[in-house]
């Protein structure tokens, strides 16, 4: 079973009309917006503690969602088609959403291949469930639901989700040991809720699936990213290295400006089109993105960075959604370019190398006696070091090149490399050739940026001609 399908409730649910997420301390803060942010609910802090109770200890996602914003907060349960819905899961499971007092939602792992999440809500009493018994864990019999979902009944209310995801509830729910903690990867969550958030959500750089995004949170020391929204004004925040931050900051522009780039290349080929309607909405998009990069700048706090777009204050504006949108476009955009000039900031190591690596070649060829360069053959190697250094797992360079001909060539690429080395040497004398290579696979996806230069003698001296590039960014 897919993670999004165990998800499914959480999320659905994370999508308030009317939510307020205030923080007067320096925490990473979250919220899901829906439609209008009319009314601030104000959820009370001891009962949101209470829901954060049975988020594991180990979690790396994690939402949180009050009674009042769930029974009074979503009017998705006004849809004919949800109430229905919500009707024949009572008639099915016995288990009546109306009377869901707090939801909670998280994850310990989201590996497709291996997930473990779930999700718990609060009820008035604990109840017995349908199903046949898969494990029994601390006293608390976890049924199956249906192939793939499990469920088991708490002191406070009902747990569903991944076998390991519904374990890991119950072992929180019953030993504060398992549970959220001010130490836990996402204890930001308590200085969320604590002055009366409706709806709370955080995530760890630990989630991001693609290996290249990841190696580059692990390069800018990036624990935690998240979205609040509390009627006034909509917020990012990034939590990282606060001496590391100023890059990612930099990124962020770099999204922004390319945002407002591909606005303006739009609203070209578009406005003169045979459209109208079209070219007023590139139009717009032009202006709105315009506006979006002026007002959604980074700024470091400490170890956050914050970009905020705060609602004007007319009805009309306060209403829109735009802004939660334009976040949500500038991310689009700025997680690609990030990624992009992560990788190509890499490719300076396989250029600066092979230009050491040449001229090494170079001096070694011009200091042979003319007898020797008669009969001299270029040195061939296999690919240094051996296996792929791809993602964030880098090759120690020490060992890799400590043989000949490296060391006879004093060549040393650094301390860890992103890329492999190979010199393949042909002919003799002068038709003496010799190539020398780097590749790399920079996200871990079996595709390599290939770089290379090749050598030959002419008028007895050893010359590379011009960097051949392939894939350079992959």
């Amino acid at each position: 079973m897919k993670i999004r399908l165990v998800l499914f409730a959480a999320a659905l649910m994370g999508c308030a009309s009317s939510t307020a997420t205030k923080s007067s301390d320096k925490t990473t803060v979250a919220a899901a917006p829906c439609a209008e942010p009319s009314s601030l609910l104000h959820e009370n802090p001891a009962t949101m503690a209470a829901l954060l109770s049975h988020i594991p200890e180990k979690a790396v996602v994690g939402v949180v969602i009050g009674p009042q914003t769930l029974t009074s907060g979503l009017p998705i349960f006004e849809e004919p088609s949800v109430k229905e819905a919500l009707a024949y899961i009572k008639k099915r499971e016995g288990v009546d959403v109306a009377g869901f007092d707090g939801l909670v939602g998280f994850a310990t792992s989201i590996d497709e291949a291996n997930p473990s999440v779930a999700v718990f809500v609060r009820v008035p009493m604990a109840r017995a469930l349908k199903g046949t018994t898969a494990k029994t864990v601390s006293g608390v019999a976890i049924v199956t639901i249906e192939k793939e979902l499990y469920a088991a009944s708490v002191s406070d209310g009902i747990l569903f989700g991944t076998l390991g995801g519904v374990e890991a509830g119950v072992a929180a729910a019953g030993n504060p040991a398992n549970a959220l903690s001010p130490k836990s990867p996402l204890a930001g969550l308590f200085g969320i809720v604590k002055d009366g958030a409706g709806i709370a959500m955080q995530a760890t750089a630990a989630v991001v699936p693609d290996p290249s995004v990841a190696a580059m949170a692990e390069m800018f020391g990036v624990a935690a990213a998240s979205l609040s929204w509390d009627g006034v004004a909509a917020r990012a925040v990034i939590e990282g290295d606060a001496a590391k931050l100023p890059q990612v900051a930099a990124m962020i522009q770099l999204g922004l400006g390319q945002m407002v780039q591909a606005a303006a290349e739009e609203r070209k080929q578009t406005e003169n089109g045979d459209s109208t309607m079209l070219g007023a909405a590139a139009i717009w998009a032009h202006g709105s993105a315009v506006d979006l990069a002026a007002k959604l700048q980074p700024k470091q706090d400490g170890n956050r960075l914050v970009v905020e777009y705060r609602f004007p204050e007319s009805a009309v504006a306060r209403n829109s959604m735009m802004s939660v949108a334009g976040m949500g476009i500038l991310a689009a955009v700025a997680v690609p370019a990030f990624s992009k000039y992560v990788k190509k900031s890499k490719t300076a190591e396989a250029v600066s190398s092979l230009q050491s690596l040449s001229m090494a070649l170079e001096n070694e060829y011009a200091e042979l006696p003319a007898k020797k360069k008669k009969q001299h053959r270029f040195p061939s190697t296999d690919w240094a070091p051996a296996a792929s250094c791809c993602g964030a797992a880098q090759c120690e360079a020490a060992v890799a090149f400590a043989g000949e001909p490296w060391t006879k060539l004093g060549f040393s690429p650094g301390e860890k490399v992103n890329y492999q080395y190979r010199i393949t040497g042909q002919g003799v004398g002068k038709a003496a050739t010799v190539r020398i290579e780097a590749r790399g696979d920079l996200n871990c996806d079996k595709v390599f940026s290939s770089f290379s230069l090749e050598g030959h003698i002419v008028d007895g001296h050893l010359q590379f001609g011009e960097l051949a590039k392939e894939n350079e960014t992959e």
